[in-house]
């Protein structure tokens, strides 16, 4: 988006105009380091449809840029909008959540190639040296295998933003589909369950968590199917969060005000309501201690 005193973009909506917006230069999103051996630096650019990749050198703090990765794979035209990463846990696996398209992006971690450019830091001299080997050196270390759906493609697009319109819903929603996918609906959170055999992901507009199955044996590992799409029980679900034990889940609904309890079946992924609600004002961030 294009900076300015005196206007902002309008985050409620998705169409056309105010991706265009969003997407008028680079936005960093986050950072994320690779857990294993914390060398190689992750920012998804939310703006220019890419995570942009760095080598992180911990004894001199210097991050050097190696690489532009793309997010996902584009449809209509439409923006991707990488929000943010998370690894899968003891696979050389990374999940991409692309806010603007709805999807989350699977890749392969080749940690081979992330060696390689640990070593041409590590062989060069000063510091104008290092950085110009690693440029050398630089290939990605992701790879995109597979790229899955957040939401069901039928979902309605008046149903699909942060408005206060009373609508039923099914608690738990399809996620079979034929039809275009929705233009205001709008991605939040990416997580694994404690466990590691889960990645959620938070649905606003939609208002809903979507569980997929981590298949850690498929090849290459790490690949998705969807365990269910279900309800968050409030609007905007921007942040939620599993209690250490992973049987329970705390959704953060921003625009109805509220924090809701769920049960999480960590053997099906099934997600049900408790019938516990706490009003608190625009909740945006759930922390649990152990």
């Amino acid at each position: 988006m294009k900076a300015s005193a005196d206007r902002h973009v309008n985050h409620s909506m998705n169409d056309e105009r105010a991706q265009a917006e969003r997407q008028s230069d680079p936005h960093s999103h986050a950072i994320v380091l690779e857990p294993s051996a914390g060398t190689i630096a992750y920012v998804p650019d939310l703006g220019m449809d890419v995570i942009r990749q760095f080598h992180f050198d911990e004894e001199t703090g210097v991050v050097t840029p190696c690489g532009v990765i793309r997010s996902g794979v584009k449809r209509a035209g439409r923006g991707l909008g990488p929000r943010y990463l998370i690894f899968a846990k003891a696979l050389p696996t990374c999940y991409v959540v692309n806010e603007l398209s709805s999807q989350v992006g699977v890749f392969t971690y080749d940690a081979g190639v992330a060696a390689s450019i640990e070593s041409a830091w590590a062989g060069a001299g000063s510091v104008e040296a290092k950085q110009a080997a690693v440029c050398a050196a630089a290939e990605p270390t992701l790879t995109l295998v597979q790229t899955v759906a957040t939401i069901p493609d039928a979902f309605p697009v008046e149903m699909n933003t942060r408005g206060r319109v009373a609508i039923h819903r099914p608690v738990v929603l399809c996620a079979c589909c034929t039809h275009p996918p929705p233009h205001n609906h709008r991605c939040g959170r990416i997580t694994i369950h404690p466990s590691g055999d889960f990645v959620v992901t938070s649905n606003r507009g939609h208002d809903s968590v979507c569980v997929h199955r981590v298949h850690r044996d498929s090849t290459p590992p790490g690949l998705l199917s969807l365990a269910g799409i279900f309800h968050t029980r409030g609007e905007t679900p921007r942040h939620f969060q599993f209690d250490p034990s992973g049987q329970w889940l705390l959704v953060a609904n921003q625009d109805s005000n509220t924090c809701a309890v769920f049960a999480f079946n960590t053997a099906t992924g099934c997600v049900t309501y408790t019938g516990n609600t706490y009003k608190v004002p625009s909740p945006n961030f759930v922390s649990v201690r152990a």
